[in-house]
């Protein structure tokens, strides 16, 4: 008679993100995983199977939160979440795009998923012609908000600069 688990898997699966997020692919161990989700290897292995499958389940649960609907309103909201104090800072996309060559080609198939779709949500988002030239200068600029914002930059620097973004792909902020 099998065993059940006696924890929550979903619960598990989001500390397992954080912890990606905090620490990078390569920076976090099985041991930190389990710690992390506060359940034993042998619980590890059995739900997840290795690192690098758990990974996958991670970023891909990280992906699906992302970003919201299409449309002018939510590049705002978007860019106001890059932007926005919280713990971990940056985005698990684009730690995992440049640790990229550390990671099982699965899991690199779906870092260069995750960087397409981000890209397509902002062409969706964005007016008028060569909406997908602009929104690949915004996914670059983007991800160096990304960075920047887990350099330690402060909040009110990254925010002008997200504003000037908005403008510069002609979707200025409304007055506040």
């Amino acid at each position: 008679m099998a065993r059940s688990r006696a924890f929550d898997v979903d619960e598990a699966l989001q500390a397992a993100m954080h912890a990606f997020w905090r620490h990078g692919y390569r920076g976090t161990s099985v041991r930190d995983l389990c710690e992390a989700m506060g359940i034993g290897q042998g619980s590890f292995y059995a739900a997840f199977g290795s690192k690098a499958e758990l990974f996958q389940r991670a970023l891909g649960h990280y992906l699906r939160t992302l970003a919201p609907e299409p449309g002018p309103d939510a590049l705002r909201v978007y860019l106001d979440r890059v932007v926005s104090s919280r713990d971990p800072t940056g985005c698990l996309l684009v730690d995992s795009a440049v640790e990229r060559a550390e990671l099982e080609p699965e899991a690199q198939a779906l870092v260069d998923r995750g960087l397409a779709g981000l890209q397509a949500f902002f062409a969706s988002c964005l007016p008028g012609p060569e909406a997908e030239r602009r929104a690949a200068l915004l996914l670059s600029a983007v991800a160096g908000l990304h960075v920047m914002h887990r350099a330690g930059r402060p909040t009110t620097e990254l925010r002008a600069l997200a504003d000037h973004l908005l403008v510069s792909v002609d979707i200025a902020r409304p007055p506040q």
